[in-house]
């Protein structure tokens, strides 16, 4: 679990030290801004205290998703219903919603849960039946490219460690390109390829 990591008083010669060597190693402004993040960031389980910060985060994500595609519902008519449908996907299958704070400023959210293949589906092995979804990965766009995301995912994959799984899968849509380079960043792979025909 990721924990706050801000620098204690009694070490603010230390911190003034590693300030001097980030600016004297010429730290572009993404990593100071990765350094701050990282420093007065939490990454808690959900509790309901965040509902309805994560709803406005699931709405700005699913307007979003609809300028990629149009069969997308409008964020305001499904966002409260599609979280609470996520929410108890979460707790009937193993899985949690993670929120990163910043004290009490809701900064992003991921959901995860546990998928299992049909036992009786013989196309993999026993082992890869099993695996980890991260589902919805949401961040304020003011609070983007400072290592929220990371943090997220990094929760994510240790919640799924810690059910003993060795993989985990997260879905996006085709043309969503920054997507695809923030997962292949983070060492997510194509693996499955789902084509789709209008008829």
């Amino acid at each position: 679990m990721l924990l706050k990591t801000a620098v204690p008083s009694k070490n603010v010669k230390m911190h003034n030290k590693a300030s001097q060597y980030r600016q004297q190693a010429g730290w572009t402004r993404f990593t100071r801004l990765c350094w701050q993040a990282l420093n007065t960031m939490n990454v808690i389980q959900y509790t309901e205290s965040y509902k309805d910060s994560l709803v406005q985060l699931m709405e700005l994500l699913q307007d979003y998703e609809k300028t990629l595609s149009d069969d997308r519902a409008l964020g305001i008519e499904m966002a409260s219903n599609h979280f609470d449908y996520m929410l108890k996907e979460c707790r009937d299958s193993n899985g949690e919603i993670f929120v990163a704070i910043d004290d009490l400023t809701v900064l992003g959210f991921v959901s995860v849960y546990v998928e299992q293949e049909d036992d009786a589906d013989c196309h993999l092995l026993a082992e890869y039946k099993t695996y980890g979804v991260i589902a919805d990965l949401a961040v304020f766009k003011e609070y983007r490219n400072q290592g929220v995301a990371a943090a997220l995912i990094e929760r994510a994959e240790q919640h799924c460690k810690s059910l003993n799984l060795n993989r985990v899968k997260i879905s996006f849509l085709a043309k969503n390109h920054a997507a695809e380079s923030l997962y292949r960043k983070f060492g997510f792979e194509a693996h499955e390829i789902t084509y789709e025909k209008r008829i």
